[in-house]
Formats: structure tokens, C-alpha cells, sequence
């Protein structure tokens, strides 16, 4: 009885000696587990944060967009403003060239009309010229005839 008790008790010290290796090894696994899940809580609240951080710059980098929109809007405005003041100017100095390009025109007209004019008055001067030179040689030839007429009379 004695024999097999002290088989009995060293088959269930060889069992606890097992169990207490197995339950070793069983807490060196639970921290490695712990350790790591501890690694992936830190690396998830990093990530967190970091997503906390990205939201914060996103939220400000829409705000700029929004600010810059409205300035982009504003200096659109100003430039439609500008280029409507800028047509209407066109327009006026549009107006006032065509006025200055009939008048222009009327006087170029004027001074055409002018200088044919002044071409005939020529003309017609230079034929009068002709005419009365035509005519004094005439009178002149008249003259001599007559000059002659009397010298021969007076003879």
C-alpha cells in the first residue's frame, strides 16, 4: 500500500511538476500576449490620436479653402467690376473715335473737293492766261500792221 501510494504520489508530483511548467508556461504566454496586446493598444492609440491630429488639419485646411474661395469670389467680382468700367470706357473712346473718323472724313472730303477745285480754277487761270496772251500777241501784230500802215502813210 505504502509502494503504491508512493507511486500514486510521485505519478501526481510528476503531474503537479507538469502542471506547474504547463501554468509557467501558460503566464510566460499571457505576457507575451499581454505585451503585445499592450503594443497594439499603444500603436491603436497612436493611430487615434494621429487620426484626432489629421481630422484637426483637415478642419483647418477647409477653412482656408473656404477663406481663400471667398477671396477668390471677391477678387472675381472686382475684376468683373473693373472689366465693366473698362467696356464702358472702350465704348465711350469707341464713340468718340468714330465721331473724330467722320469728322475725318468730311474734312478729307472737304479738302478733296477743295483741291479739285482749286485744280479747275488753274486750269481755267492758265487757259485765261493763254487766251489773253493769244489775244495781246494779236493786238500786238494789230499794232505793228497799224504802226506800219502809218509809217508807210506818213512817207
Amino acid at each position: 500500500l505504502e509502494t503504491k501510494f508512493s507511486e500514486e504520489r510521485r505519478s501526481l508530483e510528476e503531474i503537479a511538476s507538469e502542471a506547474e511548467s504547463a501554468q509557467s508556461e501558460l503566464r510566460l504566454k499571457l505576457k507575451i500576449v499581454e505585451n503585445k496586446n499592450s503594443e497594439k493598444e499603444a500603436a491603436l492609440a497612436n493611430a487615434l490620436e494621429r487620426m484626432v491630429s489629421l481630422e484637426g488639419q483637415v478642419l483647418c485646411l477647409q477653412r482656408e479653402i473656404k477663406d481663400r474661395e471667398s477671396d477668390f469670389e471677391l477678387i472675381k467680382s472686382n475684376l468683373l467690376e473693373r472689366l465693366q468700367s473698362s467696356g464702358s470706357e472702350l465704348g465711350n473712346v469707341m464713340v468718340e473715335l468714330e465721331k473724330s473718323l467722320t469728322e475725318a472724313s468730311e474734312l478729307t472730303k472737304k479738302l478733296l473737293d477743295e483741291q479739285a477745285l482749286n485744280r479747275k480754277n488753274e486750269s481755267d487761270w492758265k487757259r485765261i492766261q493763254n487766251d489773253l496772251r493769244f489775244e495781246l500777241s494779236n493786238k500786238e501784230a494789230q499794232l505793228t500792221e497799224i504802226s506800219d500802215t502809218l509809217n508807210s502813210n506818213e512817207r
